[in-house]
Order: C-alpha cells, then structure tokens, then sequence
C-alpha cells in the first residue's frame, strides 16, 4: 500500500527570511511491517543554486604564480557554494573582442548579466553585493560573468555593452591583484547569502 503525504519544510531565501516549499514523501508498507519512505521534490522547487554559474573573466598575460594560486583558492572555495551543474571559472582573453566573441557564443544557449570591473563603476559593500547577487540567482539567472580589462581600461563600446559596471574601491591596484580580491568578495557574498560565519561586519562590542 502506497501512502502520500505533503510538507511544507522550509528554504533561506536571498532576504534570509524562510520561503516555503512543498515536498511529497510516499510511504509504502513492506512485508516485514516496516514503511519504506521516498521524498519526492517537485522540479520546480529544486533549490535555484543549480541554475547559475559564475565566470571571472580577465583581458591580458596569465597571473603570476602567487596571485594566480590566491584566485584559485577562492575559486576552490566557490565552487560547493554552487552546487549541481553550475560552478565557477576563471578564463582569461588575449583581447577585448576575443571576450566578447565568447559572449555572444554564450547567448545561443543563454543570457548571461555581463559585468565589467571599472573604475567608474558602482561601488558596494559586501553585503549589498551579496544582496545583488542572490537578487540575480533568485530571479534565475543562469550565467554572471564579471571581466576585468585590459591594462589600459575598457574601450567606451565595452562599456555600453555591459549589464553593469563595477569598481572595487576608488585606489588602483594591480589586474592580477583585482582579479584575487574579486574572486574574494565572490566567495564573501555567497558565505553571507548561506549563513556562514565566514563574513563579520562592523566592530565588536
């Protein structure tokens, strides 16, 4: 004999306030008088995670060992943060059209939010950031890609091209050096959207 029944556990949302979801289990009575249980998760309520990927794209030589191996620490970190079929990469571009040449091959099977890291661009706290970001995972974006440019900065055409542009601080710093502390502030904003206690804000009292 086959017994359904319906729960409505309970998922963090980007507003870290509890959205509900309705699960079926299917009990069924075995021989031996025990019931065998099976949860049965709707697909639309598999958890949205698994829709997007990240990419942190760069213009320009292959990073220095030291500052290549910091980014891939980050990376490595990001990565269980987006589980299923999405993740995280780091690819790098000879030049700007060489970038936008993999865009537009992206947009056959998706659109991607395209965002440049610019000086003028919009400057945000951690947590804001992370706000944005689980904003645009919770909407089902499937693809973010963030591109640091060319030494000599974005050409304006880039620039209008762009979903949003991005700074991290009004100081210069090195590409190499922008590309750890973004791959950084990545990892931050997913701890903040889990609850991890990796991200500690303001001082202690």
């Amino acid at each position: 004999m086959l017994t359904s029944y319906t729960m409505a556990p309970f998922r963090i949302g980007a507003d870290r306030q509890p959205k509900s979801a309705s699960i079926n289990i299917a009990g069924e009575q075995r021989p031996s008088g025990r019931t065998r249980f099976a949860i049965l998760v709707p697909e639309t309520h598999l958890p949205y995670t698994q829709c997007v990927k990240i990419r942190i794209a760069a213009i320009g030589a292959r990073p220095r060992e030291g500052f290549d191996e910091l980014a891939r620490l980050y990376l490595d970190r990001i990565a269980p943060l987006l589980p299923g079929k999405s993740g995280v990469d780091a690819p790098l571009f000879r030049s700007e059209d060489a970038l936008w040449d993999a865009i537009e091959h992206e947009r056959a099977r998706t659109a991607p939010m395209f965002v440049l890291l610019d000086e003028r661009g919009k400057q945000m706290t951690s947590e804001t950031f992370a706000r944005w970001l689980g904003r645009e995972r919770d909407e089902g974006r499937q693809l973010i890609v963030f591109a640091i440019g060319p030494a000599d900065g974005w050409s304006e055409d880039s620039r209008k091209r762009a979903a949003q542009l991005l700074s991290l601080g009004p100081m210069t710093m090195a590409h190499e050096l922008a590309r750890v502390v973004l791959a950084e502030q990545i990892y931050r904003a997913l701890t903040i959207l889990a609850g991890h206690p990796y991200h500690r804000s303001g001082a202690q009292k």
